[in-house]
């Protein structure tokens, strides 16, 4: 019996599960994420060697016995990176029959069935796709701002409303003291000085869920980040839908 490798790679980790053609999940292995526009193809590729190894150690299964990889990754945006990509996993695992998608059609494919769908991803990074029943799909990608890309750039805007609070561009806000805890900055001047010098060393995601839990206290300035950012990725939708003609 022959088996399939499924493939979910985004900023955050990378996960791997074996199946059979039943459908039912043999294995599971992950490790880091990456994206090869980003990290690296040598850094991508190898996070997704380290998650197909553990899950094929946990199968008790060899590279022989699977028959085809389908991988889901971030950084498969232009129609170049398709190909690119699929080479690069043709040399990792010795098979020529891959399948290479953005990491979102993969979300998409998990959440539904339906001909006619959409999905908006936000994870570390974001991206927005949606496709309609006669199978034109419209992915987002590099479209999406760098500002409304996902839990990262929401944690660099709550930062930044931290610092301009602090000199009165906006009004006062109640993420001051967390941010500032998180960061390690005694206050929202050396707060600046750091991320103006470069010297801010921190996962901007992290920062995220401060203005959620403030946004639910009551905090005016986090709800407005977080409406302002629903708001733009709607936008995005109702004009995809429109271009594919969505009912």
């Amino acid at each position: 019996m022959k088996y399939c490798i499924g493939i979910d790679q985004g900023g955050t980790k990378t996960d791997t599960v074996i199946m059979d053609y039943d459908g039912n999940i043999l294995a599971h292995g992950q490790s880091g994420g990456a994206c090869y526009a980003y990290n690296g193809m040598e850094t991508a590729m190898s996070r997704i060697w380290e998650a197909s190894e553990a899950a094929l150690k946990s199968a008790g299964l060899n590279l022989e016995d699977i028959d085809v990889i389908a991988a889901c990754l971030t950084g498969a945006d232009w129609d170049f990176e398709y190909e690119l990509l699929k080479n690069e996993l043709k040399k990792l695992f010795n098979n020529e029959n891959i399948i290479v998608e953005n990491d979102s059609i993969g979300a998409l494919r998990g959440g539904t069935d339906a001909l006619q769908c959409g999905i908006i991803v936000m994870g570390t990074g974001g991206n927005i796709a949606l496709r309609n029943k006669n199978g034109s799909q419209f992915i987002f990608g590099y479209y999406l701002p760098g500002e409304y890309q996902g839990a990262s750039s929401l944690g660099n805007k709550g930062l930044y409303a931290v610092i301009e609070a602090s000199i009165g561009i906006i009004e006062p806000t109640s993420t001051t003291s967390p941010v500032l805890e998180y960061t390690g900055a005694a206050n929202p001047e050396e707060l600046l000085m750091k991320v103006s010098m470069g010297k801010l060393n921190i996962e901007y995601k992290n920062l995220s869920p401060i203005v959620f839990e403030e946004a639910e206290k009551g905090d005016a300035v986090s709800k407005k980040l977080i409406n302002n950012f629903a708001e733009y990725l709607t936008r995005c939708v109702i004009t995809a839908r429109r271009g594919l003609r969505l009912t």
